[in-house]
């Protein structure tokens, strides 16, 4: 159910991200790659109002990132990641599904760690 939340949410910041008015020349903005704000708050349980005070951001404006109508400037998205207690790069990727999570669950955190560290030399 996640990864359906996920791929529609992601959908959505896509029909929603921001085309500039074209001039004689100009070329069309890349959109932006998709956040996955919304899933992260539900994976912790935390809630959106929570994380916009850690952040110090409007709830309005948080509510606009999460939905996929805004895009968080890099200082912003840092906020909101550092509120969260992750990095800004885990934002960006969606959440681990229960599966996941209860395989991982079961393994010596050491061994998660250097698993990982193999992960990101390849």
């Amino acid at each position: 159910m996640d990864n359906k939340r996920a791929m529609r949410d992601a959908i959505k910041m896509a029909r929603n991200a921001r085309t500039p008015i074209k001039g004689p020349g100009s070329r069309p903005r890349r959109p932006p790659p998709p956040l996955y704000i919304g899933q992260w708050i539900r994976r912790f349980g935390l809630t959106q109002v929570e994380v916009a005070r850690g952040a110090r951001i409007g709830e309005s404006h948080m509510s606009l990132i999460v939905k996929g109508e805004r895009y968080p400037g890099p200082g912003t998205l840092e906020d909101i990641a550092t509120a969260m207690g992750v990095t800004a790069e885990t934002l960006k990727k969606p959440p681990p599904d229960d599966a996941t999570i209860l395989a991982a669950a079961g393994i010596d955190p050491a061994i998660l760690a250097r698993l990982t560290f193999n992960l990101r030399k390849n």
